[in-house]
């Protein structure tokens, strides 16, 4: 994801085996949010799209019948998205919004019929429905048909479209679905995870792109800051409208947490400020190293870490806090010659003998405290020192740089 360093990244090798891979990306996946401020009302629901469907004329003469093909709706991009949790409504010629049918339902005026992979019971990149009359002539000429898809479980609207359908089939203009609702013309601020920027940045491209009357920036700065500013807290900078994180809000950071429509009040800097939580993306957590150098090198030599080497790695807590935390200190370090220097060598006589140097991010980053709570004991011991930075840019080349380093 991170356009910069392509070539650097190249050369930073994955240094978990299976045992910290499932741990870290799989069981340990942490979540990205984006917080959308309600100072930007009506900005996210319909402005901030991750889908993109394609509509056009439906196959077929549109007379006085009532059961006529209006349209066909092809969705081009986004994850897949069960029936169950769809709404699509149409609206002919400026009239009353219909809601459609999904697929296999009966009854109604219109009826969703899939087509594409019809095997299931979700809507994925590729396949589509055809917009059929349902027992009511709805179109019996040249008409508009505007098509509403909403996902009902947030009640947003994911794409608005149109299609003009004409007697005899097809559409005699359809610029199909651009997939987002631009909305007026405004600046819409985003900032936060370094995680979730390179998405942030390609969403703000692609929208920007078709919305030209929308202005957009995006910045970094960690989750912290994207949590404090979309709540106008002036310690985290400047007020924006969109916050990203990938962490949970901390409980000093919300006054009650969040209710079953995934809103929360601030708790710090405009306490009169409702965000609500979109979930984007699962983030998977990766710890590398230099390839070819000696933490590479050594780690591939034991097979992978566990995750009690990695605290060990990580962690300020001496060897013997550490043993009297419960880990088993023997078969952590089996090589540990005792001299307070955490050493590759202390894992394994086959490992060179040089410090571990760590590279990490700082304290306003969610990976930062996701791998603190996760790894290390977080009521108790810290990190030890080492190179921190909210960038993860220069956290990729100071590994680069250093092939006894892990991070």
């Amino acid at each position: 994801m991170n356009r910069e360093h392509n070539d650097e990244q190249e050369a930073v090798s994955p240094v978990i085996a299976t045992i910290l891979m499932v741990a870290i990306t799989v069981v340990l996946a942490g979540v990205l949010y984006v917080w959308a401020s309600s100072l930007a009302e009506g900005n996210t629901g319909d402005s901030l799209a991750f889908y993109q469907f394609d509509a056009e004329g439906g196959v077929g003469e549109v007379g006085t019948g009532t059961a006529d093909n209006l349209a066909r709706v092809t969705m081009t991009q986004g994850a897949e998205i069960n029936w169950a949790t769809l709404s699509l409504k149409i609206s002919i010629d400026n009239g009353a919004p219909i809601t459609c049918d999904n697929p296999d339902n009966e009854g109604g005026n219109c009826a969703l019929i899939e087509f594409g992979d019809t095997t299931d019971s979700v809507w994925s990149i590729g396949d589509g429905v055809t917009i059929v009359e349902s027992g009511q002539n709805l179109c019996d000429g040249i008409c508009v048909v505007e098509i509403t898809i909403t996902d009902i479980r947030e009640g947003r609207v994911i794409d608005e479209s149109s299609t003009v359908v004409q007697s005899n089939g097809g559409s005699s203009s359809s610029g199909g679905s651009t997939g987002i609702a631009c909305g007026p013309a405004q600046s819409i601020s985003i900032a936060g995870s370094s995680t979730v920027l390179p998405l942030a940045e390609a969403w703000a491209e692609e929208f920007t792109e078709a919305c030209s009357d929308v202005s957009i920036t995006v910045e970094g700065g960690g989750s912290s800051a994207g949590a404090g500013r979309v709540c106008a807290n002036s310690a985290k900078g400047t007020p924006v409208n969109i916050g990203d994180m990938s962490r949970n809000w901390k409980a000093t950071e919300t006054q009650d947490g969040i209710d079953s429509n995934g809103q929360l009040e601030c708790g710090v800097g405009d306490t009169s400020i409702t965000v609500t939580q979109l979930v984007v993306a699962v983030d998977g957590l990766s710890v590398v190293a230099k390839k070819g150098g000696n933490a590479d090198t050594c780690i591939n030599n034991l097979g992978g870490l566990t995750t009690a080497q990695l605290r060990w790695v990580f962690s300020a807590e001496s060897d013997s806090d550490l043993n009297s935390a419960g880990l088993d200190m023997s078969s952590v370090v089996p090589n540990n010659d005792n001299d307070n220097t955490k050493e590759w060598s202390d894992l394994s006589s086959d490992c060179a003998s040089v410090e571990i140097p760590i590279k990490y991010p700082d304290a306003d980053s969610g990976t930062y405290d996701y791998f603190y709570d996760v790894i290390l004991d977080y009521a108790t011991e810290g990190f030890r020192s080492g190179t921190q930075s909210a960038d993860d840019n220069v956290l990729v080349n100071a590994l680069v740089a250093d092939g006894n380093a892990i991070g």
